[in-house]
């Protein structure tokens, strides 16, 4: 009995191994808002760390094309019903894009794409051509913002700056500023953009997928690419966040006496009330009981 018993947890610890082994993302529990950001460049409260770049799990970093590790910043994110909010922050001392105005961006100077499934991946591939969101944009040469649908996004719903066949203008907010030695990218990105058929609930509990690339120019003057996982140069979701979404944290209500007239003052008032009437009560209690003594 005592062999089959070492047997049975030698087996099942091996199972937990292979398990986790298995799992090649980063989990991350996004965090909701109940006030969204103002979408200009700029960092708010309610956005939560994902992660610094590079980091908690180096594993989830295609780094084919930033091999020495050298870009150097953070990813932010949060939600509410109608959009997921994200914002970059990337050490680039001089911001170097190569477009003009009505030019889509390109991964081969200064710019920031996203990649985001409405679901999480099925062998490593989207789960359905329609939850697939890959997008780009920068602050053009001459100081306009541009932006792009490339990648997976199935034919029909690709657009961009230069040609706007399907949107008379920019179906996400974004904007991308470069100030004090760092380029930061802030978005907006509609639930309905990720996912096109209708069907997915982006509701507390939700499950879906995300990566991005930064292309940004070094101290040579060259422009490495970090490239959280390859869903966008590869189309393999193998590397990256499954993301899970968490409701917004509960305000805190607070009560004072100072709030004269208000309910939560008049309850106070009563609660105190009756713990003095309460006293008085034990207090005559005694004093009868001694009485009868």
């Amino acid at each position: 009995m005592k062999k089959l018993a070492l047997s049975a947890a030698l087996f099942m610890l091996l199972a937990a191994l292979l398990s986790l082994s298995v799992s090649a993302y980063d989990e991350v529990q996004l965090v909701g808002t109940n006030a969204p950001p103002a979408i200009d460049g700029k960092l708010d409260k309610c956005y939560m760390k994902i992660h610094d770049f590079y980091s908690p799990d180096v594993k989830q970093w295609y780094d084919a094309n930033d091999t020495g590790h050298k870009g150097a910043g953070e990813a932010w994110g949060t939600w509410d019903k109608d959009n997921f909010y994200c914002f970059f922050k990337i050490a680039e001392k001089t911001y170097t894009p190569k477009n003009k105005k009505a030019e889509a961006p390109g991964a081969d100077y200064s710019s920031m794409y996203l990649a985001i499934l409405a679901t999480l991946p099925k062998d490593n591939l989207p789960e359905d051509p329609n939850y697939v969101m890959q997008c780009c944009f920068n602050r053009s040469v001459d100081n306009t913002l541009e932006w792009k649908y490339t990648g997976s996004v199935p034919e029909q719903y690709r657009d961009n700056s230069s040609a706007y066949a399907i949107y008379k203008e920019c179906p996400f907010k974004f904007e991308c500023i470069n100030e004090g030695g760092y380029t930061y990218y802030e978005c907006a990105m509609p639930w309905n953009q990720i996912d096109r058929t209708g069907k997915i609930q982006f509701v507390e509990g939700h499950k879906w997928f995300f990566n991005y690339i930064i292309t940004w120019c070094d101290e040579t003057g060259a422009f490495p690419i970090l490239q959280y996982g390859q869903g966008l140069m590869n189309d393999v979701y193998d590397m990256g966040a499954n993301m899970t979404l968490v409701a917004p944290p509960v305000a805190a209500v607070t009560t004072t006496a100072a709030a004269a007239g208000s309910p939560a003052s008049a309850q106070t008032f009563d609660i105190t009330a009756i713990a003095a009437f309460a006293a008085v009560v034990s207090l005559a209690g005694c004093a009868v009981s001694k009485k009868r003594r």
